[in-house]
């Protein structure tokens, strides 16, 4: 079953919420990513199957969501969507503006305290969302 990820700033993504019990979507059947499990802030990642979605738990509680694939803001999926589009939609600017080298290339990466999230950017094309 897959799940619409909408985005509603400060709310959810999809039906997840940040400080959330990820018990309470055990229907969703949420799938353990032992490989990128972090030892060093000791999360425990997941994902959704035929979803590139990462859901970022410490013990059960939800406390980060990364969207690679699709992230929807008034049923526009905004990975893959211009950023000038997106400043459009949120009409919100950016709290800090930074650079990342990365091994697909260089990112820039757009954070907005306000709403939580930061935005990877790479060829002013909106890469993937992180709400936190």
């Amino acid at each position: 079953m897959k799940v619409r990820l909408d985005f509603v700033p400060k709310t959810r993504i999809g039906p997840f919420i940040l400080g959330a019990d990820l018990r309470d979507y055990a229907a969703l059947s949420l799938i353990e990513l032992p490989e990128e499990i972090d030892q060093d802030d000791g999360c425990t990642v997941y994902t959704l199957k035929d979803q590139d979605i990462r859901i970022y738990c410490k013990g059960p509680i939800i406390y980060s969501i990364t969207c690679y694939d699709e992230c929807f803001i008034d049923n526009q999926n905004i990975i893959g969507m211009l950023y000038s589009e997106f400043f459009q939609l949120l009409k919100i600017e950016p709290t800090v503006i930074s650079r990342e080298d990365l091994d697909d290339g260089i990112r820039d990466i757009y954070e907005y305290d306000d709403i939580g999230i930061l935005i990877y950017i790479k060829d002013d094309i909106i890469a993937l969302i992180s709400w936190y």
